[in-house]
């Protein structure tokens, strides 16, 4: 009974790692090919949020790919946002990437890898344009 057990989770294995190939190869193909695309247009990618936008929802697609391609349906999935875990589980989904973010500007920051400057309101008339002020002398 114990080989068996082990032949199963062995089993088991092999086809979690399926799964992962089939995630990171539509992950990194679709990825590739909407950076590649936001790159061609040559602008900011505030002018492209569409592109954008569903770059962000890549690992979100390559994911139910993934989960379709090897039938596995989504029953095994909880998404109950309800009861102490799904509270704790909602706060660390909003609180984490802020801490990351904080930290990893702040470093950047800090460590002069960047420079900090507030985005500059239209209504200065310097929006886009070259904010060097020229001497008045």
């Amino acid at each position: 009974m114990n080989e068996l057990a082990a032949n199963r989770q062995e089993a088991e294995k092999k086809a979690a790692l399926r799964g992962l190939v089939i995630y990171f190869a539509v992950l990194s193909a679709g990825s590739a090919y909407l950076e590649s695309k936001i790159l061609r247009t040559g602008r900011s990618i505030g002018s492209v949020p569409g592109l954008v936008f569903t770059l962000m929802y890549m690992p979100g697609v390559a994911s139910l790919i993934a989960r379709i391609v090897r039938k596995e349906g989504f029953a095994d999935i909880s998404l109950r946002a309800g009861g102490r875990e799904g509270g704790r589980a909602i706060r660390i989904a909003w609180v984490y990437p802020m801490v990351i973010g904080f930290v990893a500007y702040g470093l950047a920051w800090r460590t002069s890898l960047a420079e900090f400057q507030p985005p500059l309101p239209e209504r200065f008339g310097c929006h886009g344009a070259d904010t060097d002020v020229p001497d008045s002398g």
